[in-house]
């Protein structure tokens, strides 16, 4: 981060400074008093079962230079350093908020922020590595996009960033406002809007409304990115305040046609920036090329070049639970996507399924879609409904809403000895041996409540 002093981080939170001088330079904020605290100021934060007013005290033996501290909370009984700063605030949450929000004023880079119901981790990890093709990129890290990970990320730039990129998650409408109000992005990304968290928001303009909390507080004239084949996004354009950029396969500013897919990734050919042409990406399932849509024409308003682009999107992002491509001793090979799962994702990932050339059997492994409510029994019949395409040889649902699924593809002509349904993971676990076969393309897809991983494991580790 920019240094700030401690009288700037008093103005900025609206605190008063009890302990230090005023002209303090500060040059690291922490929250964690379990890691390195050496000259950085540590926030305290509270939650139900923890509060970090507890830590002060250690965090002064590690090295701290001082503390932000909540209106009537102890200090602990140990003795602080003479030089110890306090600054006492209202609230240390908002307090760490305000002093995010004060970092990103300080920052030359641009700064864009990324949401949407799929796509937001994949886009965020494309975006970085291709514009760190030229500049520093300080960017979200693990699940970091909520209120804590956004400021957090904000304190990690400093003067030296060329480029900060910030996934927004949320649980609820308001959510993201409160984020973008912290972020002030130059650029606002929605990768899409589909019924993801339905069931906590109740309707599909409830979570258009949430997601486009982002681009109405984005700063006069920034340029909006949507995707051109989302019907939210003509809906979402109304509310800009910049020009909007749009992508996608069916339409959009940028299109991608062409597009090939095979276990070393997915090809496709670029339309919309000058000459077509042709990019590889590392990744499967279709989903991506949206994704990386979005990221190369974030790319080319940024002013980046083909080479740089193509380098950037060439780089191996995958992670653990998001299209990971597990090879087994028994020539089977387990497409673990298990880090979550909704209507639209589901889709995509069946699709890649049916697409990958394979000459054994395909079978789709798929647990529950959470948070979906009411609409829940039907959107899983209806991704049963799909499934008689010819994607899928053997489907075994696991839980009590993915029998839908089952119930769906039955009912559609699938016939009965392709469907297996069982109501836990123990109970997979006991057929396994009778199910699977050497030599299987295996899909193993669901909500992350449901820890489809221990399938994975489960699988990895046995003779397929």
């Amino acid at each position: 981060m920019e240094p700030l002093t401690l009288g700037q981080l008093a103005d900025a939170t609206g605190g008063a400074v009890e302990r230090g001088r005023a002209d303090l330079l500060i040059r690291d904020i922490t929250t964690d008093s379990r890691g390195e605290c050496a000259g950085a100021f540590f926030v305290p934060l509270e939650g139900e079962k923890f509060d970090g007013h507890k830590f002060i005290a250690d965090t002064a033996r590690k090295g701290a230079i001082g503390c932000a501290a909540a209106h009537g909370k102890s200090l602990g009984r140990a003795r602080l350093p003479g030089d110890f700063a306090v600054l006492r605030v209202g609230n240390t949450l908002r307090a760490y908020q305000d002093m995010g929000a004060a970092a990103r004023k300080t920052l030359r880079a641009p700064v864009a922020a990324i949401t949407g119901s799929c796509g937001k981790t994949t886009t965020k990890n494309m975006m970085r590595n291709v514009l760190a093709r030229r500049w520093r990129v300080v960017a979200t890290e693990k699940n970091e996009n909520n209120e804590i990970g956004v400021p957090k990320t904000l304190l990690r730039a400093g003067a030296d960033t060329g480029a900060v990129v910030l996934e927004m998650g949320m649980r609820g409408p308001g959510q993201i406002r409160e984020l973008a109000r912290i972020a002030t992005p130059d650029i606002a990304v929605i990768t899409n809007v589909e019924k993801t968290h339905i069931g906590e928001l109740g309707s599909a303009e409830a979570i258009a409304a949430a997601k486009g909390e982002l681009i109405e507080e984005a700063p006069q004239g920034s340029p909006v990115f949507l995707n051109a084949d989302n019907q939210w996004t003509p809906w979402l354009a109304k509310r800009t305040r910049g020009d909007v950029v749009t992508f996608g396969i069916n339409s959009g500013h940028l299109r991608a046609t062409g597009i090939s897919c095979d276990f070393n990734g997915i090809s496709f050919r670029v339309h919309g920036a000058g000459q077509p042409w042709r990019v590889r990406l590392p990744l499967l399932g279709r989903a991506n090329v949206y994704n990386a849509l979005a990221v190369i024409s974030v790319a080319l308003y940024l002013r980046m070049s083909v080479e740089e682009i193509r380098a950037g999107l060439f780089q191996d992002i995958a992670e653990q639970g998001r299209m990971r491509r597990i090879q087994t001793p028994g020539g089977s090979v387990i497409i673990d996507d298990t880090y979550n799962s909704n209507p639209t994702s589901l889709a995509f990932a069946l699709q890649m399924l049916g697409e990958l050339p394979w000459g054994g059997r395909r079978v789709a492994v798929l647990a529950d879609m959470l948070e979906l409510g009411e609409y829940s029994r039907q959107e899983h019949f209806d991704i049963g409904k799909k499934l008689v395409d010819g994607n899928c040889d053997l489907l075994i649902t696991i839980g009590s809403e993915a029998a839908q699924i089952a119930e769906g593809a039955l009912e559609s002509g699938m016939p009965g000895d392709m469907v297996v349904a069982v109501e836990s993971i123990p109970l997979l676990k006991r057929r396994m041996g009778a199910l699977f076969l050497p030599g299987d393309l295996i899909l193993v897809k669901g909500s992350r409540g449901m820890h489809l991983e221990k399938v994975v494991e489960m699988l990895a580790g046995g003779k397929i």
